[in-house]
């Protein structure tokens, strides 16, 4: 599973994120496993959480079609 993070320029920075998914199930802000992309944005900052039931965590093109969703 990866977490990207981007600034307003789009750059993009990938890294292990589960321990940073397990922070935020516990402070109530990701409420169901069955969300194919959560959307978390503080400020400029987007963090996209990809459950750990998809068989992959890169994140490809039709991923990238959900940016502008927020659920």
């Amino acid at each position: 599973m990866r977490r990207v993070i981007e600034d307003e320029g789009n750059k993009k920075i990938q890294s292990n994120f589960t321990l940073d998914l397990v922070k935020l199930v516990t402070q109530g802000q990701v409420k169901s496993s069955q969300v194919k992309v959560i959307i978390i944005s503080c400020s400029n900052i987007i963090i996209k959480c990809l459950p750990p039931f998809l068989e992959t965590g890169d994140i490809d093109k039709d991923e990238e079609e959900d940016e502008d969703r927020r659920y």
